[in-house]
């Protein structure tokens, strides 16, 4: 039996489009999936990237982003005493300042978006901005900058105060050693006891001028108890 002309055409026309959306579907979710892959890595790298800082110096990361984002130190503090990790309230931050939602709420969709590894994208979404537009590229790159100059920040501050009390921990041993050496010198010991023997010197002299005032005023005792003595004596014979 033979198939008329029309009707195979037709029919090869249904396959050709049949397949051709097969094809452009399976294009389309590789596509996404690749997308969705390198978005989700790049986001959770930067929340990561402040979670590493924070290990360095966590409050001097708060302060900044207290400073940053105009929002009270305290309340930030209160957020990681609640479990939030430093990375997931910065993206909280974000999520508040671009979209004005109170940041309690941000903090509990930024924690999600973490815990679920949700990338730039989902980020984009939640903020109402198009994934793909010019809005997106911009603001995915000042959070890259931001998040990495907070990051060095910290950590080159962090240096810099190690570095310091080194600094200043190896001056006071030094002194200390000084002082060390300086008194088991020879001559700070002659110093020493010439100081002691010119001390007891001192006290000899002083006891020696003690012992003879006190000869002295024996000696006018005795002198008046002689007169005394003289004087009843000589009583009875008149």
């Amino acid at each position: 039996m033979m198939i008329p002309k029309q009707k195979l055409l037709v029919f090869v026309l249904v396959l050709a489009v049949g397949f051709g959306s097969l094809y452009s579907a399976a294009a389309q979710t590789a596509e996404t999936t690749a997308a969705t892959t390198t978005d989700s890595t790049d986001l959770q790298d930067e929340i990561a990237a402040v979670d590493e800082a924070a290990q360095i110096d966590n409050t001097a990361l708060l302060t900044k982003l207290s400073a940053q984002f105009q929002v009270d130190l305290a309340v930030l503090q209160d957020l990681n005493a609640q479990g939030y990790t430093t990375g997931q309230i910065w993206l909280a931050l974000e999520i508040s300042l671009q979209s004005g939602k109170p940041l309690a709420d941000a903090v509990v969709q930024a924690a999600s978006m973490n815990t679920s590894g949700h990338g730039w994208g989902v980020l984009a979404q939640a903020l109402g901005i198009d994934p793909g537009s010019q809005e997106f590229f911009a603001l995915k790159e000042k959070l890259q900058i931001r998040t990495r100059t907070m990051a060095s920040e910290v950590a080159a501050e962090h240096g810099n105060r190690v570095m310091t009390q080194q600094q200043t921990q190896e001056r006071t041993q030094t002194k200390a050693q000084v002082r060390t050496e300086g008194s088991g010198k020879p001559e700070n010991a002659g110093a020493g006891q010439g100081n002691a023997h010119g001390a007891s010197s001192g006290k000899s002299g002083a006891n020696g001028a003690g012992d003879a005032g006190g000869g002295a005023g024996g000696g006018a005792a005795g002198h008046g108890s002689a007169n005394g003595a003289g004087s009843s004596g000589n009583g009875p014979k008149r």
